[in-house]
């Protein structure tokens, strides 16, 4: 499924390409896409009752995205990524490897960007 996912947005904007434009101070841009979430795992072993070596990972999750865009001057944007949350499996690893799914967590990353755009408004893509 999250190839297709994948898929689905590589064509979208494949086909949304031509109809791009560079924005300017007060415009509005909306995106869609999917984001990938991969955390990065290191668990140290789990304290007793558990068997030595016992650990948790977590695997990643993908979902489909929007981005609101807001132009403050002609260089400078703030964008703010929306998702629903990423659902992540926790999962048995070191002596748990063989036991599967321990249970999930639904996780919302909250985050603002501030970006730079180094090319001038008029300039075409």
């Amino acid at each position: 499924m999250n190839k297709t996912l994948s898929l689905l947005a590589l064509v979208a904007c494949s086909v949304a390409a031509p109809v791009v434009h560079a924005q300017s101070a007060g415009s509005w841009s909306v995106r869609g896409g999917v984001t990938h979430i991969s955390p990065d795992v290191s668990s140290g072993n789990l304290s007793a009752p558990s068997l030595p070596g016992s650990q948790v990972d977590v695997k990643s999750a993908s979902q489909a995205s929007v981005g609101v865009t807001y132009m403050y001057t002609d260089h400078f944007a703030v964008d703010l990524p929306l998702a629903l949350p990423f659902r992540h499996d926790l999962v048995g690893a070191g002596a748990l490897a063989g036991v599967g799914k321990l249970g999930d967590v639904k996780v919302v990353p909250i985050s603002v960007f501030g970006q730079y755009r180094f090319l001038q408004a008029q300039v075409p893509f």
